[in-house]
C-alpha cells in the first residue's frame, strides 16, 4: 500500500523548527521580531525583564538591512552562525515556553466567561469564588495592576496581559 504521507528531509526538518522558533519570537505576528516582540517573549517566557536599551542592543546585532526589526532571512542567518548546540538549546526553550503559553491560554479561555478575549473584574472574582477563595475588589485591583494594565486605566485583562499577571505571581 502506497502512503501519500511526505517524508522531510534534515533540512526541510531544521527550515520548519526555525519558522517555528521565528514565530514564536514574532509575538504581533507581524512578520518581523521588533523590540516589543522580543521584550513580551524576556518577560511573558523567561520571566526576565528586559529594558528598551538592551531589546535594541539585541535587535540591532542581528538587523542586517537596517530597518529596526528582524526578518526571517536575518533570523535564519543568525541561528545558521550559531552553533547547533546553541540553536537546539534555543528551540527547545522556545518549545517549552510555548507548551506553557498554551496552558495558560487554556485557563484564560475557561476564565473568559462571556468569551469577548477579556478578563474583567467580574470574572477574576467569579473564577476565584469558584476555586474556594474569596477576594476583595482591592486584591482584584492588585491583580490588574500585577498584569500592567491598571496604570493604563483599563478595566479588562487580553491574554497578553493575563501572561504578565501570571509570570508575576510566584507559586
Amino acid at each position: 500500500m502506497h502512503s501519500n504521507r511526505k517524508v522531510i528531509g534534515p533540512q526541510e526538518e531544521k527550515e520548519r523548527r526555525i519558522i517555528q522558533a521565528f514565530q514564536v519570537l514574532d509575538r504581533d505576528g507581524d512578520g518581523s521580531i521588533g523590540c516589543q516582540d522580543l521584550s513580551a517573549f524576556f518577560c511573558g517566557c523567561l520571566r526576565e525583564s528586559l529594558s528598551q536599551e538592551e531589546a535594541a542592543s539585541m535587535i540591532a546585532s542581528a538587523d542586517a538591512n537596517g530597518d529596526g526589526f528582524v526578518g526571517l532571512d536575518e533570523f535564519r542567518r543568525l541561528l545558521s552562525a550559531s552553533s547547533s548546540a546553541c540553536e537546539s538549546e534555543t528551540l527547545l526553550m522556545m518549545q517549552q515556553c510555548e507548551a506553557e503559553r498554551s496552558a495558560l491560554r487554556g485557563v484564560f479561555d475557561v476564565l473568559d466567561i462571556n468569551k469577548d478575549g477579556l478578563l474583567s473584574h467580574g470574572d477574576l472574582r467569579l473564577a476565584m469564588e469558584m476555586s474556594g477563595n474569596t477576594v476583595s475588589e482591592k486584591e482584584v485591583q492588585s491583580m490588574f495592576e500585577l498584569a500592567g494594565v491598571a496604570s493604563l486605566g483599563s478595566d479588562t485583562i487580553d491574554f497578553e496581559a493575563f501572561v504578565t499577571l501570571m509570570s508575576s505571581l510566584s507559586f
